[in-house]
């Protein structure tokens, strides 16, 4: 599945077949509302194979009707709503002001330090990628290559099933 941001008024779903059904054979086109914006919408785009995912990306920032197209593999509604769920839960755990010690003293220090370490173990989490399903025969330089496209591949690990 592919998501396409940045649309034209005018697309259809005929527009984004004939677009990526270069890649691959469409199987559906959705065009969804973002979350509390119902004037703007993107459109979910899903192939056949994993194939038609890794073509279709590389028509990123390439114009569809004269607007150029973003392209994503992570759902866009599903981040903004994350993103909001994550900010209601930080404001939940965070003591009120006047509550909060200040950054010199020791617990301030220590709670400077939790949240640090919290905000980049949400951001490790928000960036792993879990892969079920690959053939027996697939290996780790494949994997890199595939997951290359979509950013840098900080680690990768293989495990087997059984």
């Amino acid at each position: 599945t592919l998501f396409v941001r940045n649309l034209s008024q005018q697309v259809s779903e005929a527009v984004l077949r004939e677009t990526f059904g270069k890649c691959d054979v469409v199987e559906r086109v959705l065009f969804r509302s973002f979350p509390g914006r119902a004037s703007e919408y993107f459109a979910q785009v899903d192939f056949r194979t994993s194939a038609g995912v890794t073509e279709g990306f590389k028509l990123s920032g390439t114009p569809i009707l004269g607007v150029t197209c973003q392209l994503s593999v992570m759902d866009p509604g599903s981040k903004a709503m994350m993103k909001q769920v994550w900010e209601t839960r930080e404001q939940q755990l965070l003591p009120p002001e006047e509550e909060a010690p200040h950054p010199s003293e020791p617990q301030g220090v220590q709670a400077d330090y939790m949240r640090r370490f919290k905000e980049a173990e949400e951001d490790k989490r928000l960036r792993t990628v879990h892969i079920a399903g690959l053939p027996e025969d697939a290996t780790e330089e494949g994997l890199r290559l595939l997951c290359k496209q979509l950013g840098e591949v900080l680690d990768l690990r293989m495990d087997q099933n059984g």
